[in-house]
């Protein structure tokens, strides 16, 4: 029996979350392995859909390796130049303090190295996979918009360590930004014909630019005070991230209409 590709995408959304369900499970008895089941599973789930249901080779998530330099420095510029222009108004407006630690620099490479694993695990599922999925049954709109719900929906475990920290306001704003995020790097597949170098760039230089910069309760970073509600500009949870992040899409509109850094199809695959 042929298995549609959009039941397909729900049943690895259904078995991702489960996956997720199970890391809380595991945080709320106070066991580390939680973390690792986490992502190890959200790597396997994907792969196991790819290879076993679809029959298709991994490189098909979008692993495509013509056009993947272009794509990642285009990516690393882009997502780099985002997080600089957040920070310049924070500190242009006098709204933040950063303190660059030492243990901000100590912590870098470590830190570099863990979002490029995590870069390509949310990627691989959210875009390569469940997007692309859907996008075969349905329009490119409904796509991203699903896809971007459902990488939302995945971060809840930020949202659920959160509680009773931040606000009600803040949570609602983090989850905004996700599905802003979701969407910007979901159009950013979409416009590079799918090809995921392109969304694993942007995702991994914004994680790696922000929390160094920013500072994260997972990665550790730089200490930075806020002069003024966190609410207005705060990094991923705030009013400022979610028009950054909408900035970040126009960018990658303007860019794929541009003749030097454009998106051709004959580039996008072997």
């Amino acid at each position: 029996m042929t298995i549609q590709p959009d039941v397909r995408a729900v049943l690895c959304m259904i078995l991702l979350f489960l996956n997720s369900v199970i890391t809380v499970i595991f945080l709320i008895f106070g066991s580390d392995i939680g973390l690792l089941t986490f992502w190890f599973g959200a790597l396997l789930i994907p792969i196991f859909f790819q290879i076993l249901i679809n029959k298709e080779s991994l490189e098909e998530f979008g692993f495509w390796t013509k056009g993947m330099p272009k794509y990642l420095v285009i990516g690393l510029m882009i997502s780099s130049c985002l997080i600089l222009i957040h920070l310049g108004i924070g500190l242009a407006i006098e709204g933040i303090l950063v303190n660059i630690t030492q243990e901000a620099i100590i912590f870098l490479p470590g830190m570099v190295v863990t979002q490029i694993f995590i870069s390509i695990i949310e990627e691989m599922g959210s875009r390569g996979y469940i997007q692309r999925q859907l996008s075969l049954r349905y329009s490119p709109k409904f796509s991203i918009g699903i896809a971007s719900l459902f990488f939302a929906l995945l971060h809840w475990i930020n949202i659920l360590i959160s509680l009773g920290i931040r606000t009600f306001t803040s949570l609602l704003l983090f989850s905004i930004n996700m599905v802003l995020g979701g969407a910007w790097l979901g159009y950013a597949y979409y416009k590079s014909n799918n090809n995921l170098w392109l969304p694993i760039a942007l995702h991994f230089g914004w994680n790696v630019v922000g929390y160094f910069f920013f500072g994260s309760l997972f990665t550790g970073g730089s200490v930075v005070t806020y002069l003024i509600d966190p609410i207005l500009i705060e990094f991923e949870w705030s009013i400022l991230t979610a028009l950054i992040l909408s900035l970040g899409t126009v960018v990658i509109y303007l860019v794929s209409k541009t003749s030097v850094l454009s998106f051709p199809q004959e580039e996008a695959h072997i």
